[in-house]
Formats: structure tokens, C-alpha cells, sequence
């Protein structure tokens, strides 16, 4: 009578922790799908702040007499880094737009301006209708993120890269 006791009761422990381990389970799936849906907030809210910084650019260019091409709003990832084209008479600037937050764990150093060099002499070389235009390259910024290799080399490098410091008006 005791072994048939103790087998109801470790019937029923198991069955607890079955239950137990589901409602763990569910709780976990629960809170995947949570940071799922939190991260694609981010993603969303991250790229309106990209994509608004890239207008405000482009309304400052317009300013000054150029016509501005959105490339980066047009094309998502596939805009070879470059966010916006801006023609006026016999010049074209391919710029990059970073809308990064200065107190960020994230910075603009050297190799991401080579890398921004790079990809627009590969989006030049893809478009031969750019060919006969003088190129200008700018890397547009709304807050202080370029570390000192970046300031460094865009400084060694301004007849290729020259970069502008525009934070956002409200």
C-alpha cells in the first residue's frame, strides 16, 4: 500500500512539473516574442530618425540651389551608402547622412570613411552618366561621432571627403 502511495505521489509531482515546465516555456516564448516586437520598434523608430535627418539634409542642400535625389529613403540597403545625391551645375555630392545618437556607444572612425570612399567610387564606376561631373563626397553628421582617426583622415583627405556637422533643428 505504501509503493502504490508513493507512485500516486510521484505521479502527481510529475504531472506538476510538466505542467510547471509548459507554463516556463510558454513564459520564455512569451518573452522571445516580447524582444522580438521591442526590437522591431527600435528598427523602425532608428530608421524614421535616419530617414528624417536625410530630408533635413536634403532641404539644407536644396537651400544652397542644389536638386537632391533621396537615394538612401529609395533603395533602403541597397543605396551603396550613399543616402543622398545633390547635382548643381557641373557637380555632383554623394552624401551620407548618420542621425547617431553623441552619447552612444557607437562611433564614425577612419575605416568607415574609407569604406564610404570606396562605395562611392563603386556606385560612380556603376554609373557612367556620373562620370563627366566633378564628385564631391560629404559625410553628414547631426551630433559629435567621429572619433579622431576619423577627423584625422578626413582632414588628410579633404580634396576627397569632406564631412559636415548639422544637428538637427526642431
Amino acid at each position: 500500500m505504501l509503493k502504490e502511495f508513493k507512485k500516486s505521489i510521484v505521479k502527481i509531482i510529475q504531472k506538476d512539473l510538466s505542467t510547471l515546465q509548459e507554463k516556463l516555456k510558454d513564459e520564455e516564448e512569451i518573452k522571445a516574442e516580447q524582444k522580438k516586437e521591442r526590437y522591431k520598434s527600435h528598427l523602425k523608430m532608428s530608421k524614421k530618425k535616419g530617414d528624417d535627418y536625410e530630408k533635413y539634409i536634403a532641404k539644407y542642400y536644396e537651400s544652397i540651389g542644389y536638386i537632391v535625389k533621396f537615394n538612401g529613403i529609395e533603395k533602403g540597403k541597397k543605396d551603396s551608402s550613399i543616402d543622398l545625391i545633390a547635382i548643381k551645375d557641373n557637380e555632383i555630392t554623394l552624401i551620407q547622412c548618420k542621425n547617431w545618437n553623441e552619447k552612444g556607444k557607437y562611433k564614425i572612425n577612419h575605416e568607415k570613411i574609407k569604406a564610404f570612399i570606396g562605395d562611392t567610387h563603386t556606385f560612380i564606376t556603376k554609373n557612367d552618366n556620373y562620370k563627366n561631373y566633378d564628385i564631391k563626397r560629404v559625410f553628414a553628421v547631426s551630433s559629435k561621432i567621429l572619433d579622431k582617426s576619423a577627423i584625422n583622415y578626413i582632414k588628410e583627405n579633404k580634396d576627397i571627403v569632406r564631412y559636415l556637422y548639422k544637428p538637427m533643428q526642431e
